[in-house]
């Protein structure tokens, strides 16, 4: 947010804070809208969702069935 484009920072502070949520108890949902981002913070959600402009997405469907939530 600071136009750094420091995606490796990014992902850190959106981890500390979604692992501060789920250690309060609060269910996590998201719509998976980056096909990398699963491999970094996908054991945080409960669910997750595709859109409907990614629908038609041949990648997004495939990232979907592999993710290990409901």
């Amino acid at each position: 947010m600071d136009g750094s484009f420091d995606v490796e920072g990014g992902l850190k502070i959106a981890r500390r804070l979604l692992v501060e949520l789920v250690n309060m108890g609060l269910p996590l949902a998201t719509e998976a809208l980056d096909p990398n981002s699963p491999q970094y913070l996908g054991d945080l959600f409960s669910w997750s969702a595709i859109g409907a402009r990614t629908t038609e997405s041949q990648t997004h469907r495939e990232m979907a069935s592999g993710l290990s939530m409901p």
